[in-house]
Parts: C-alpha cells; structure tokens; sequence
C-alpha cells in the first residue's frame, strides 16, 4: 500500500511540475496586481513630509509628467498616469497644483555639452512656465524598464535655485498592466 501512494505522489507531483513547464516554460510567474493608487499615494506622502523644510503647504508645485530615461523627451501612458497619481497625492498633502501635459518643448532635457553628458538641466520653456504660475516647485521624474521590474524616481525641484527638495524611488513589478501602460504608442 505504501508503495502504491508513494507512486500515486510521485506520479501526480511528475503531472503537476509537466503542467507547470508545459504553461511556463521560463519559470517566470506573472506577478500579483498592485495597487498603483495607493503606491503613488504613499510616494507622494513621502516627497511631501521630505519637503516640509522648504516647501510650506499650500505651496504651489507645476507638476510634468515622468519621462522615459532612455529617451527623456517622450513618455508613455504609465508616465503620464503616475504623474497624475503622484499630483493628486500632493493635492491630498496640502499643495497646489499645476499640470501641463509633456511636449517637445516642455522637458528636462540634455545639455547638449560632451563634457557634462548625463547631466540635464530644466528647459527654457519650463523654466518660464514655473515663473508665470509663481511655482515655487516642480514635479518632474525618470522611470526606467527592466524586464521585470520599472525603476522610478520623482523629485520636487525648486524653481528659483534648481536644487531638489524632496526626491523618492521606488520599484514596481512588472505586471501586465504595467506593461500596458509602459508600451509606446
């Protein structure tokens, strides 16, 4: 008896890894669905208790939406809707905010000079933008794909000095309606 259920277990356990690899053939398992509300609620939180010192609420914040890294003057949907997400979240903090959509004109771009490649600085168009709402800060982030994770930072910059006031990064599983969102269109 004890060899027939250890074949019968042996025999299921064969069945049920098969049907595994048969569905699976990378191992890889599609991860849970996350929360994206309330993970952009809770990274909003913390760019606001960040910013406390300098930024007091009710201050007013221009927010962008987050750019692709590999290509800083193009965003995607996930880019767009986790500004909008971050936005509110600040909303809900006590700031003020003002959106503009992502244009060509309207980004954090390369500075264009072989010796500070990487370094990027706020664009002309930006930067008026900010003075003619009276921001005294700016939303504006980066988000970078893996295979199976998306890397994001956002920061609040100050609009007179530049200088980053508050900044936040976190990860996000690759799930599939990340990579809808992530797809460029």
């Amino acid at each position: 008896m004890k060899s027939i259920c250890s074949k019968f277990v042996l025999l299921m356990l064969s069945f049920f890894l098969t049907a595994c690899a048969a569905t699976n053939p990378n191992g890889y398992k599609e991860p849970e669905a996350i929360d994206l509300v309330e993970i952009s609620k809770q990274a909003a939180k913390a760019l606001a208790v960040k910013a406390q010192k300098e930024l007091p609420e009710g201050s007013t914040i221009l927010s962008t939406s987050l750019a692709d890294i590999n290509t800083l003057n193009s965003t995607s949907t996930f880019g767009r809707i986790l500004s909008e997400q971050l936005s509110s979240g600040l909303t809900d903090n006590g700031f003020s905010l003002i959106e503009i959509k992502m244009r060509n004109s309207v980004y954090i771009k390369d500075r264009g000079d072989s010796s500070e490649s990487g370094e990027f600085t706020l664009s002309r168009k930006l930067k008026t933008l900010s003075k003619n709402y009276n921001a005294n800060a700016i939303l504006a982030g980066t988000y970078a794909l893996g295979s199976r994770t998306v890397y994001v930072s956002a920061r609040l910059i100050d609009s007179n000095s530049k200088m980053v006031i508050s900044s936040i990064d976190f990860q996000l599983p690759m799930d599939s309606d990340i990579r809808t969102l992530t797809r460029t269109r």
